[in-house]
């Protein structure tokens, strides 16, 4: 039986058509990467346009707030305080000094403890 799943595209052979629409798509990326080249330098190789096109609209959605970057930050192979709520590893510090990893085992270790309710906490002087 033939497989007929969505995720399955490719074929041994390329009507004229699907070629014609595939270099199409790639001259509007090349275009896409062009634009952004122009409106923000040279970064966007960097950074990759993925990440750039995701700011740049965040950046110019109504009502938009820059984050405490205290709390929310970037990983860039130095330590964080206890504050920090969020910490994204930058792919070139992703696995500097073990962090990344270190870090992780911590969040699983959290999520396998069974949740409190800091609320039941302030009970605990009762029950003595």
């Amino acid at each position: 039986m033939a497989d007929k799943s969505p995720h399955v595209t490719h074929s041994a052979k390329k009507t004229g058509k699907d070629l014609k629409a595939k270099r199409h798509e790639r001259k509007e990326k090349a275009q896409s990467t062009a634009q952004m080249e122009r409106l923000i330098g040279p970064d966007v190789a960097t950074w990759g346009t993925e990440q750039v096109a995701s700011n740049f609209q965040l950046a110019n959605e109504p009502g938009a707030v820059v984050l405490p970057y205290r709390r929310y930050l970037n990983y860039w192979g130095e330590p964080w305080d206890d504050e920090a709520a969020f910490v994204h590893f930058v792919g070139p510090h992703r696995h500097a000094n073990g962090a990344y990893a270190a870090a992780s085992r911590a969040a699983l270790a959290a999520l396998r403890e069974p949740a409190r309710d800091p609320a039941l906490d302030k009970l605990a002087p009762l029950k003595a």
